[in-house]
């Protein structure tokens, strides 16, 4: 499910994604925390910045199949034309947002640490993903910069104590933790937007056939 706000032409485009399915057999739990955290606070951020005038254009994905190893956004990813890719501000992952006291901020290649630190967030980690995978994984392979929003409980998993389970469910949900990661993904995005330049397609394309 992808919903969209138009910005100027040429200025990029900056991908928000969350998985909206839940553990498979057999777990087959509720999914409050991986991931319906993470697709509230992304409705949340598009709510707010729906009336926000963006020179970005910023695109709301929800993905399909995130526990069968990315099928969803690996899918979308490859979907991408050149230009897509070569156009691309970068990508902000939700996944597992809603328990901990600890905000992370995760990626999958090394040289991707710029970009998260471009953000601006107050994390209390920013660093190489040491678990699982994420819809950001496919993002990152194809080039483009791409970084992971995690809460995390202090000593605790990634993805809290009730991950792939049947108590994964809402009322363990901290209305604390989803309101810090949807304050901070609001301020990451504004930040991007507010560094996003005109780079329209053919003074990138002309550089690249020179060669």
């Amino acid at each position: 499910v992808v919903a969209v706000k138009q910005g100027l032409p040429d200025h990029g485009t900056i991908y928000v994604g969350a998985h909206h399915d839940t553990a498979l057999e057999p777990f087959n739990g509720p999914g409050a925390n991986d991931n319906a955290s993470g697709i509230g606070v992304m409705l949340a951020a598009a709510e707010v910045l729906a009336g926000e005038e963006m020179t970005s254009t910023v695109k709301f994905i929800a993905f399909g199949a995130e526990e069968l190893r990315m099928v969803g956004s690996g899918r979308y990813v490859r979907g991408l034309s050149w230009g897509d890719k070569t156009t691309a501000i970068g990508m902000l992952n939700l996944d597992c947002v809603g328990i901990g006291e600890e905000l992370r901020l995760i990626f999958k290649k090394s040289d991707h640490l710029d970009f998260a630190r471009s953000l601006s967030v107050e994390a209390d980690y920013i660093g190489k993903s040491r678990w699982g995978a994420s819809d950001h994984e496919p993002f990152a392979a194809a080039g483009i910069p791409a970084v992971s929003f995690n809460m995390r409980e202090i000593g605790g998993s990634a993805c809290g104590p009730n991950y792939h389970s049947m108590d994964d469910t809402a009322d363990t949900l901290q209305v604390e933790a989803l309101q810090r990661v949807g304050t901070n993904l609001i301020i990451a995005l504004r930040n991007l937007d507010e560094q996003s330049e005109s780079r329209p397609i053919w003074k990138v394309y002309l550089p690249v056939a020179a060669t």
